[in-house]
């Protein structure tokens, strides 16, 4: 929580976020395992990833300073390298609904060897 308080834009929302972050995202990872719901959580993971891309393009555009780096695996990505990690990862997550997409319609077979 120490953390989102010095994020910007987040001063007033930092406890509530600080819950429902992980909260949401341990459910999206259930639905996602859950083979009748991976379609739900390919698209709630889509917009989780596309909703923090768009945070920190805006904290990059719009920000007077920009806070410290974050914490875990990323820690030593500057801001910009942030994003484009998350656009990656966003792309990544919407090749994820369209394969499933296909997969359904039973247009892409998977062959594991």
């Amino acid at each position: 929580m120490y953390q989102l308080r010095k994020q910007p834009f987040f001063e007033n929302i930092a406890l509530l976020l600080s819950y429902a972050v992980p909260i949401i995202e341990l459910i999206v990872a259930v639905l996602l395992v859950i083979k009748k719901l991976r379609a739900i959580g390919l698209w709630a993971s889509f917009i989780l990833m596309m909703s923090f891309t768009i945070y920190v393009a805006f904290v990059l555009s719009f920000a007077k300073q920009l806070p410290c780096q974050c914490g875990g695996i990323i820690d030593s990505l500057d801001w910009k390298q942030h994003l484009i990690l998350n656009i990656i990862l966003t792309i990544i997550s919407l090749i994820g609904i369209l394969l499933n997409n296909k997969l359904k319609r039973g247009n892409v077979k998977l062959q594991v060897s």
